[in-house]
């Protein structure tokens, strides 16, 4: 049986390895905030061409919620658009993760 300190680092990692597949394809994160403690919840920042996406996924409910907002420059404050809410059943495999992964490559094509 694992311990929860490493459920805790591959939690970590899982999240490390989404920021590097994006960072490959030139995609900045701006923001990651994690909470293994509150269920696995994180929040993280895609940026690319002026654009930000922020994903907020809420490990208890197992909903992911997805907004846009243009960014012109650093010191214009965002203007969030709600773009999806999706609700995953992690039982059955489903994968935020993945989920961004796919929403970033459709959004900001190579």
């Amino acid at each position: 049986m694992e311990r929860s300190s490493q459920y805790a680092a591959k939690f970590i990692r899982d999240l490390s390895a989404l920021v590097e597949r994006l960072a490959a394809r030139d995609i900045v994160i701006g923001s990651l905030h994690t909470e293994y403690s509150s269920f696995g919840s994180w929040q993280l920042i895609a940026i690319k061409h002026h654009e930000a996406v922020r994903f907020r996924w809420d490990g208890r409910d197992g909903y992911l919620t997805v907004a846009g907002s243009p960014m012109p420059d650093s010191r214009t404050q965002k203007e969030w658009r709600e773009e999806v809410v999706k609700g995953f059943d992690r039982v059955a495999g489903d994968d935020p993760q993945l989920f961004v992964d796919q929403y970033l490559t459709k959004r900001f094509p190579i």
